[in-house]
């Protein structure tokens, strides 16, 4: 019987808003038993694994976001999105700016937005009466991983000359990330793998051997967004399957990106045989067989 535990947290030191060192949450454990030994001696035995990982991780990111009394100056279709995308969303407050670092716009883009009709009040650099311009956010993204795996194994003499094996085992990690922290966009990727196998070995003589082998490998693969598009950027126009990402050049704003709620999903299934004949002589080593595989594909996009 063995037991075993990990656990460990990244020595790295990052800034909080005052200024202070602090360690990010970044955590890591790895976990499993083992165990095995003979159900009759020298005829059947038995083994046994698990392992489970954990991983939490938050990684400091920035990024630049307009404020509300810039949004409330797009015109058209451009700033009903960003309305929907920032305020609708909680990103960006339908006053006053987000805490971050602000920065209005330069005095030329100023002058410019005067002379073409907008409110000077909002373009005066002053921030007292609700200046326009853009917030440097810091944001956290998050990665959290979680795997569950294991192996059952029993291995059996039948007579002196036959030897059966049966095995199973299985694997499902999972990882939820979120790379768009201010959008709160979470993708989750799913795996899942399953093989099962039953092997038998017949010593023919002292110097060849015949193995049979039967078994089946499944593995499924989803990958898509924990959550669905939102009503009101669907009514909008956004499509769901295709997504949308907009920027705005000649600015410092990051792109506006809406990832595809649709994923992938990809099943497979796999059977196998296979003969196998082994023939020693002196140094030499000869092998022959036959192996049969047939894949089953099953994906949607």
């Amino acid at each position: 019987l063995d037991a075993r535990d990990f656990f460990n947290t990244g020595p790295f030191f990052a800034k909080d808003r005052s200024g202070r060192s602090v360690v990010p949450p970044f955590k890591q454990n790895l976990f499993g038993v083992s165990a095995g030994g003979p159900i009759r001696r020298n005829k059947h035995f038995v083994f046994g694994n698990y392992e489970g990982f954990r991983q939490k991780l938050e990684q400091t990111a920035a990024a630049t976001v307009p404020n509300a009394a810039l949004i409330s100056q797009i015109p058209g279709n451009l700033g009903e999105l960003f309305r929907k995308f920032y305020i609708d969303r909680g990103v960006v407050p339908a006053t006053g700016n987000p805490p971050g670092s602000f920065s209005a716009l330069s005095a030329a883009d100023r002058t410019a937005a005067v002379a073409g009709g907008f409110p000077a009040a909002l373009f005066n650099g002053s921030t007292t009466d609700g200046e326009a311009g853009s917030v440097l956010l810091s944001t956290a993204n998050t990665r959290n991983v979680r795997q569950e795996s294991f192996l059952i194994r029993t291995d059996h003499k039948i007579t002196d000359r036959i030897d059966l094996n049966v095995r199973y085992s299985f694997a499902q990690p999972f990882a939820s990330t979120n790379q768009r922290a201010i959008a709160g966009v979470f993708q989750e990727n799913r795996r899942r793998w399953q093989s099962g196998m039953v092997q038998a070995v017949y010593v023919l003589s002292p110097t060849q051997i015949v193995e049979v082998r039967g078994g089946l490998l499944r593995s499924r693969v989803q990958d898509a967004p924990r959550d669905p598009l939102e009503k009101s950027l669907v009514d909008f126009g956004v499509d769901a399957s295709l997504g949308l990402s907009v920027r705005a050049n000649g600015t410092t704003l990051s792109p506006l990106t809406i990832p595809a709620s649709t994923g992938l999903l990809d099943n497979q299934t796999i059977p196998q045989v296979s003969l196998m004949h082994t023939w020693n002589r002196g140094r030499l080593t000869l092998r022959s067989g036959l192996d049969i595989r047939q894949l089953r594909l099953n994906v949607l996009i």
